[in-house]
């Protein structure tokens, strides 16, 4: 298997079919750089954790030019990976949970979800929790929380200073414990 790879290029693979993408990468320890350039992946409803664990990657060459335009799920995508700043992807309007999707990971000095169609995500729990180098987020709006009804531990354990609440909607919001 590929349990021990380190490098991975995998930008010719043909993925415009692809709906589930649970889990592809996850737990691939040793793995730091992924070349995944090209990929199609705007039939894909579901990613969670797709990278989730992979403590080591600390370079997704094409992540940023992603089209998730049919994703529902991104939970844990790229939780506990080593990636030092999110520049964010496109998604359609049918995203619905974001949770854990930046959590744990300990590298992490900025995130920009600002390309992100986040209106009707309704899940947005530990989504960067115990990122503690985390110093910058960016792309929030009261449009992007309007349907949040979880801010569970969402920037529980990070290394924010300040957090300008005045970009969140949250009118819907029912659960904030540990959000902060």
């Amino acid at each position: 298997g590929f349990q021990n790879a380190e490098t991975m290029d995998l930008s010719h693979l043909d993925t415009s079919n692809v709906t589930n993408m649970d889990a592809v990468f996850a737990n691939l320890d040793k793995l730091k750089e992924l070349n995944l350039s090209g990929w199609d992946v705007q039939n894909v409803t579901k990613a969670a954790a797709m990278f989730s664990a992979a403590e080591n990657l600390k370079k997704i060459q094409g992540l940023d030019n992603f089209n998730f335009a049919s994703a529902m799920d991104l939970s844990n995508l790229l939780q506990g990976t080593a990636l030092e700043m999110f520049n964010g992807f496109t998604t359609g309007d049918q995203l619905t949970n974001v949770s854990g999707m930046l959590g744990m990971m300990q590298h992490l000095t900025s995130a920009d979800v600002s390309k992100m169609n986040l209106t009707n995500v309704n899940d947005m729990g530990s989504m960067f929790m115990s990122d503690n180098q985390l110093t910058s987020v960016k792309g929030f709006n009261q449009n992007t929380t309007q349907n949040v009804v979880n801010f569970s531990n969402m920037f529980s354990g990070t290394g924010l200073t300040t957090v300008d609440m005045n970009d969140f909607g949250g009118q819907k919001a029912q659960n904030l414990s540990g959000m902060f």
